[in-house]
């Protein structure tokens, strides 16, 4: 089998691939940028590639980080995961170890996106994992992205924040997680007068607007 034709066959599980993971596998820089050139693959950013028929997957610039970069998509970018809130941001919130990064050359990404840096035990608390077009995508779950939104409020806007945790308290949200995570992030004093109005927050906030 020649190789364009291995290349799609390689391609064909819809997953997004790096230069890295190719040449482990053996294929040509060559025939990359062969079938690249002829619209047989797509070059999501540099260095990232797939077919145009993997194209419909949702979520795929959150993969695409995740495969540059070690760290935990946050703020307004989970929370449009979650589908808490109706900001749908421009940028990826990324959060980064600041340890890690300190004195790491950073990588190239073309999408738009905003880099947090957290202490290293913060990577610790109310993360989950979700796969994307066959890549691992760490990012905050509902409740951490909730505390997040609300310790950020000065640089996101309040608004902002309460949408979120509003949304949050509608669908089930477990309050008893929200204040651990607070306690573990050492957040639940200043963010006391927030969740102490959980109860009239859900009532007094209008519903969301249908589309």
């Amino acid at each position: 089998m020649r190789e364009p034709e291995r290349l799609l066959q390689f391609f064909a599980d819809r997953n997004l691939h790096s230069n890295a993971e190719l040449e482990a596998h053996g294929f040509n820089r060559n025939a990359v940028k062969r079938l690249t050139d002829e619209g047989r693959l797509i070059q999501f950013t540099r260095g990232i590639y797939l077919t145009p028929e993997a194209l419909d997957q949702g979520n795929l610039s959150l993969a695409a980080i995740s495969m540059l970069r070690e760290g935990a998509v946050c703020l307004l970018s989970a929370a449009a995961y979650h589908d808490i809130g109706d900001e749908v941001p421009p940028e990826i919130w990324f959060a980064v170890d600041r340890a890690k990064v300190k004195n790491a050359k950073i990588p190239s990404f073309d999408y738009s996106h905003q880099l947090v840096f957290w202490p290293t035990e913060y990577f610790d608390v109310g993360i989950q994992e979700i796969t994307v077009a066959g890549q691992k995508v760490s990012l905050t779950n509902r409740a951490r992205t909730v505390v997040d939104l609300l310790h950020n409020r000065n640089k996101l806007t309040e608004e902002v924040a309460l949408r979120a945790f509003s949304d949050f308290l509608r669908t089930d949200g477990d309050m008893r997680e929200v204040w651990d995570i607070a306690i573990k992030l050492k957040r639940h004093e200043s963010l006391a007068a927030y969740l102490n109005m959980a109860d009239e927050l859900k009532e007094s906030i209008p519903q969301r607007r249908g589309p």
